[in-house]
């Protein structure tokens, strides 16, 4: 999540405006885009996050001192059977009494049901996009101009960020109570109960409950600066708040005195 101070910084919402349009929205990363989508995630979700989980539960079945795992497996299993409602996990209630050898069972079975899912999920992105390059391949006159597409479209150094090539994190961190990936934050949608507030480089953001590309959410954030820049300069609002707190100021002193 982008910090609180830098919420205030207009170019912040520019550039991060900018660069996401850029990066979804250019000629070749338009057609694959929900490809790689999907394979971020569900890759993410098969590898790092259930072998994450797995870890979190054997720690907890240890009853390791320190470590908020209980917490950590009701948050995820609870947003996961949200995001997979057609596999539930029946011994949910339990998490809240702690973890026994029936209940880690359980959560491993329910784990590799889940991982099933997005494995099959991400066979299926990788098939599709593989599918539509062939397409583009198919002699040699194509190849040439798929080949100028990619140098008309692409650009290393936004890739890079839009990624997160460069980060030296773990793939999957705890940050309040969640687990959550550290790489590929322009596949990760802002959550949903943020209003506009999301990780730096999110494709989509909150507006009430909605998600809305993050290219519009961007600058509707900077016309509404804009227009309370403008009222605060209007009715010259800085003058008067400065006085405001000079006379609470010498008041304070004589009281002092």
């Amino acid at each position: 999540m982008v910090p609180v101070w830098g919420e205030v910084m207009t170019s912040r919402w520019a550039f991060e405006a900018l660069a996401v349009n850029q990066f979804i929205n250019n000629d070749y990363e338009k057609n694959v885009y929900a490809f790689e989508k999907e394979i971020s995630t569900s890759g993410f979700k098969k590898v790092y996050w259930q072998s994450k989980m797995i870890t979190l539960a054997d720690e907890c079945a240890k009853s390791l001192s320190g470590n908020n795992c209980a917490e950590i497996l009701k948050n995820e299993i609870e947003a996961e059977m949200k995001l997979t409602p057609q596999f539930v996990f029946k011994a949910f209630d339990k998490l809240k009494n702690g973890l026994d050898a029936a209940t880690l069972v359980e959560i491993k079975d329910y784990l590799l049901a889940v991982k099933k899912q997005y494995t099959e999920k991400y066979d299926k992105a990788y098939k599709e996009k593989d599918s539509w390059l062939s397409a583009q391949q198919e002699n040699e006159a194509s190849k040439a101009a798929f080949a100028k597409l990619l140098n008309q479209s692409q650009n290393n150094n936004l890739e890079d960020l839009a990624k997160n090539t460069a980060s030296d994190l773990d793939a999957v961190i705890v940050e309040n109570d969640r687990l959550v990936a550290t790489g590929d934050p322009i596949f990760r949608d802002g959550p949903v109960d943020k209003l506009v507030r999301a990780h730096f480089l999110a494709p989509r953001k909150s507006v009430f409950g909605t998600l809305h590309s993050t290219y519009w959410v961007n600058i509707g954030v900077i016309w509404f600066m804009s227009l309370v820049m403008w009222f605060t300069l209007y009715f010259d609002l800085l003058r008067k708040l400065l006085e405001f707190f000079e006379s609470l100021l010498m008041r304070f002193k004589r009281k002092k005195i």
